[in-house]
């Protein structure tokens, strides 16, 4: 689902809840916005930190193949794979917000209103 539709399929719900003054899916409504916030919010991060995550990972790929069988630590070695780490995290979280995010939708469209 695009943003374009996310939003329009939010807007339909709120004014759906507001014309049968259903205030429990107008907070439904009000928390899939904050969700939506969030999800865009950790996107854009995300993207502003793709290039360097897979540089990373291909620099951390080759240091690995490198090192193999080194009992001594290698701080370049530890540095690389924390960055690559804090991509992967940025990564799960943007996942989990997208999640979070189409569950309230379906929410949305299958509350029973009376």
């Amino acid at each position: 689902m695009t943003s374009k539709e996310a939003l329009r399929e939010i807007a339909r719900h709120e004014r759906r809840f507001e014309k049968l003054g259903f205030t429990n899916g107008i907070m439904l409504v009000k928390s899939a916005r904050e969700y939506y916030a969030e999800m865009l919010e950790w996107q854009g991060k995300v993207a502003a930190a793709a290039k360097s995550h897979e540089v990373a990972k291909a620099k951390l790929g080759k240091l690995v193949a490198a090192h193999k069988g080194e009992n001594k630590r290698n701080p370049e070695l530890e540095r690389v794979r924390r960055i690559v780490k804090s991509g992967e995290r940025l990564i799960r979280k943007e996942n989990v917000a997208r999640l979070r995010f189409e569950e309230k939708l379906k929410r949305l469209a299958t509350i029973p209103v009376e």
